[in-house]
């Protein structure tokens, strides 16, 4: 159990810096932009790692059949949250791509390291 809960932690930590770095460019300027962007990582990168960890256990399908369904499902939970509750998130349908396609870019690296 303490190993999940390790990885549960690194992925949420990681999440944030990446998201966070990629989110300025993108017009997250404000405290409150980037306290959303952090409370709805918190919302969903923990069930969504989760979520991968239990399906890959139980179905046998390469990674990516598991992981792009879990991001498809991000993305649009993140633009609904960024669209709703954002105060000056110009675009945030693309802002939720972007940094989403960003952290996933960056941990796909990380763990061919």
């Amino acid at each position: 159990m303490p190993e999940l809960l390790m990885t549960l932690a690194v992925s949420l930590l990681l999440t944030e810096a990446f998201e966070s770095l990629t989110a300025l460019p993108l017009g997250f300027r404000s405290f409150h932009d980037m306290s959303l962007l952090w409370l709805v990582n918190v919302v969903t990168n923990p069930p969504v790692v989760l979520s991968y960890i239990l399906l890959s256990r139980a179905i046998s399908a390469p990674p990516l059949l598991l992981q792009l369904p879990l991001e498809f499902a991000v993305v649009l939970v993140e633009w609904q949250l960024f669209k709703r509750f954002g105060r000056d998130i110009k675009r945030p349908l693309l802002c939720a791509i972007v940094v989403n396609a960003v952290s996933y870019g960056l941990g796909l690296l990380i763990n061919l390291i």
